[in-house]
């Protein structure tokens, strides 16, 4: 069944008030209670909805700490622009969060090689980075100084131990707490080196070495710092999430000028209901000191990709599992105890129901978002988006009978290991090649810089490996730009595996054409207040779906416009273009008393394509700019 929808709109407040980020949703059913292996109801379900954004951010010497709204509510999106939207069934949080600071990547650097840098490296885009260190004379020191700067400094227990001389002396992050990551660094070294640690620990008047190993032992699961308060799976992303909260300013190893410290998360299942625990990886959150933490701490998510191919079930059979994360600042955590807990963190347990799918035996070609939409709402015959579609990583509703446009992104499930290729025939033009172009796939690591990219390019046969989930977080195949008006069919095979995966799709990448023609004779500051504006505009599309003529002028008015509606019309119905060049007529009488004599005509159209997989149109515009004499 159809089930419904639970859909989220996020607001940031930067503390100018509410800003609208937009929103994301998620398909939700009947799930029958069963119990687990402790004969607990797994209830409740836990369930994660993300959103990209392009948030306000700042340099490191200066904190982007906004709040975070977020809405819940089922079956109706909350109106845009409403943060106070009145949810029936749902609620709302507020948290704030920490933006990543920008890098002062040339700090430092001669502002005269920095041009002849770059410049060498604009004029020759096919060229990597060190590629240009070698062909411009001292590049290679340039380079290395950008790399310098891109790093941040970790700090020693030295400056740890100055650092923190004040909050220590008042309890809020003592040597037990900065010192953890050297004291485990320690105790896995040497002996000889274990006494070098221990010496330097005296020369800085830290508390006795023996002591505090004995204190880190006695303690675990102190939360005193960090606390993990949820648990989920990201159903549209099918990533794990987990979600914490830092409570105090100081004890994280540094500012954000500094390399700071490393909050893991480490994810385990309980695939078959048996008590026995799997691993199934560890994610890492870079945090830092925060001079100026707001009140109830910051709120981080710490995100693993993971591949549930081979996990998904039929919908007929609701697939609910027991999943466990645990927090651990600073020491990784165990990856063969589930149990066992470090120092600082804590573990918590919650259900998730994993989206049901196509259940898959073994490898085999498979595509399964086309341009951003599921290919189960393209059409087979005509390539165009079907009734009910929406964008498969935030569920945002897509009107039916939409060609694509711009980048097409190709995504699937990654059966590491294995090579696929792609083969791309012009059905209107009745050619066929394989896609061959180099593309980049975004990863995550553990450890600096956390955030991976990856080239991907073709075998002299056009096969590309799948890589992790880890290394290709976004499950992306191919970055496909046809840049054409034609219908296409795509077939995916991989190597050595019997069978061809196929879908059309139908591009569009003309925008509207339009034209706005002013009756002045070339002289914009011909007509007079009260004066009666005269034009024509003029707009045709293929696949159109709105367009607006608009005025700035204060208390001016269209009187009259020919043909084509201003307002735009169901898309289903049809929006009609206008009449041939120069269009239809309009008249716009101006106000003789009017005190602000400039003005603007604007005319607007958009077409309705899926634009690079992420947007369902997108809008051209032409202005004129007029000038009333009195």
């Amino acid at each position: 069944m159809g089930g419904s929808f639970e859909y989220v709109r996020f607001f940031l407040d930067y503390g100018g008030g509410w800003i609208d980020q937009g929103y994301a949703g998620i398909n939700v059913h009947d799930i029958p209670t069963a119990q687990d292996c402790t004969e607990a109801d797994e209830k409740p379900l836990s369930y994660t909805v993300s959103l990209k954004i392009t948030p306000q951010t700042n340099f490191c010497s200066k904190h982007v700490l906004p709040k975070v709204r977020a809405l819940l509510s089922w079956n109706i999106v909350p109106t845009a622009g409403d943060p106070n939207f009145p949810v029936t069934w749902g609620n709302s949080m507020e948290c704030h969060i920490q933006i990543k600071p920008l890098v002062l990547l040339l700090e430092g650097i001669n502002e005269v090689e920095t041009a002849k840098f770059v410049g060498l490296a604009v004029q020759n885009p096919h060229l990597t980075l060190e590629q240009v260190a070698v062909l411009h004379p001292g590049g290679q020191p340039f380079l290395d100084k950008a790399k310098a700067n891109i790093q941040p400094p970790s700090l020693g227990i030295a400056e740890l131990a100055q650092l923190y001389k004040v909050e220590d002396a008042k309890g809020v992050s003592s040597a037990a707490r900065f010192g953890t990551p050297f004291i485990h660094q320690a105790l896995g070294a040497s002996p000889l080196a274990i006494n070098q640690h221990i010496e330097q620990w005296k020369s800085l008047g830290l508390q006795n070495w023996q002591e505090l190993i004995a204190l880190l032992e006695k303690t675990s699961a102190d939360t005193s710092y960090e606390i993990l308060e949820s648990v989920g799976y990201d159903y549209n992303r099918e990533n794990l999430t987990a979600s914490f909260r830092v409570k105090n300013k100081t004890g994280y190893s540094g500012d954000l000028c500094t390399a700071g410290s490393v909050e893991y998360i480490a994810f385990w299942a309980d695939w078959d209901n048996t008590c026995d625990w799997d691993y199934l990886g560890t994610a890492a959150v870079n945090v830092h000191d925060i001079n100026d933490l707001p009140a109830g701490g910051l709120c981080y998510t710490g995100i693993l990709p993971y591949d549930f191919t081979f996990r998904h079930k039929g919908c007929d059979t609701p697939n609910v599992v027991k999943l466990r994360a645990v927090l651990s600042w600073s020491v990784p955590p165990s990856t063969k105890d589930a149990n066992k807990l470090e120092t600082w963190g804590n573990l918590l347990d919650a259900y998730i129901q994993i989206k049901p799918g196509q259940v898959i035996g073994g490898v085999q070609p498979i595509i399964n978002i086309l341009g951003g939409i599921p290919v189960d709402h393209i059409d087979d015959i005509s390539g165009r988006t079907t009734l009910g579609a929406k964008f498969a990583l935030n569920q945002v509703a897509v009107h039916p009978y939409r060609p694509f446009g711009g980048i097409v992104t190709v995504q699937g499930p990654l059966f590491v290991g294995n090579m696929y290729r792609i083969k791309v025939t012009n059905l209107t033009q009745g050619t066929s090649d394989y896609y061959k172009d180099s593309f980049t796939v975004v990863g995550s690591s553990t450890s600096f810089p956390y955030v991976t990219y990856t080239v991907q390019n073709p075998d002299p046969q056009n096969y590309y490996n799948f890589l992790s989930p880890t290394q290709n977080t976004d499950i992306l195949l191919a970055n496909w730009v046809p840049q054409t008006e034609d219908k296409f069919e795509l077939e995916m095979e991989i190597k050595g595996v019997f069978g061809v995966f196929i879908k059309r799709i139908q591009m569009d990448n003309t925008n509207p054409d339009i034209v706005l023609t002013i009756n002045d004779g070339g002289n914009c500051s011909q007509y007079k207040k009260g004066d009666t504006i005269t034009g024509n505009y003029y707009v045709k599309d293929d696949n159109l779906f709105d367009f607006s003529l608009s005025s700035s002028f204060v208390g001016s008015a269209f009187n009259k416009v020919q043909g084509a509606p201003i307002i735009p019309v169901n898309p289903l119905t049809g929006v009609f273009n206008t009449v041939s060049k120069p269009g239809n007529s309009f008249e716009l009488t101006t106000d003789v008393n009017t005190a602000v004599p400039c003005g603007v005509i604007t005319l607007v159209a958009g077409d309705r394509v899926i634009q690079d997989s992420v947007v369902e149109r997108s809008y051209v515009e032409t202005q004129y700019i007029i000038c009333l004499q009195p």
